[in-house]
């Protein structure tokens, strides 16, 4: 596994707000709006903006608590097998598992915290 980082989401106040200016300002060449997200394309490399509420609950924190610091940094595995063995490795070096393995809209995925409570 050659770890590296496909995708940065972040929780966002304003959705509406934040795709104009993305939009206006070509930072990414290819934005989607989907259900409370905004989803940003470029190359290999994706933003995801939450709407505050739905980042507060797949975080499995109190939206009062985000702030800027408040960031996931998205691996992606190329199988189910893979997303296990990395969970099973955080898990044994001291991270907490926030959501297990499972298939969601974004493939199979899980969640876990490090050490310093960062998603």
């Amino acid at each position: 596994m050659k770890p590296k980082i496909d995708i940065v989401t972040i929780p966002g106040e304003n959705l509406d707000l934040s795709a104009t200016f993305l939009k206006k300002y070509s930072i990414f060449l290819k934005i989607k709006c989907h259900q409370g997200k905004i989803i940003c394309l470029e190359g290999k490399m994706s933003l995801v903006l939450y709407e505050r509420s739905g980042f507060a609950q797949l975080t499995k924190q109190q939206e009062e608590n985000l702030n800027t610091d408040s960031v996931i940094f998205s691996h992606t595995a190329k199988d189910r097998n893979e997303v296990k063995v990395i969970l099973s490795r955080v898990g044994k070096a001291g991270g907490t598992i926030a959501k297990e393995g499972n298939a969601d809209e974004w493939g199979y995925t899980g969640l876990f915290k490090d050490i310093d409570d960062y998603t």
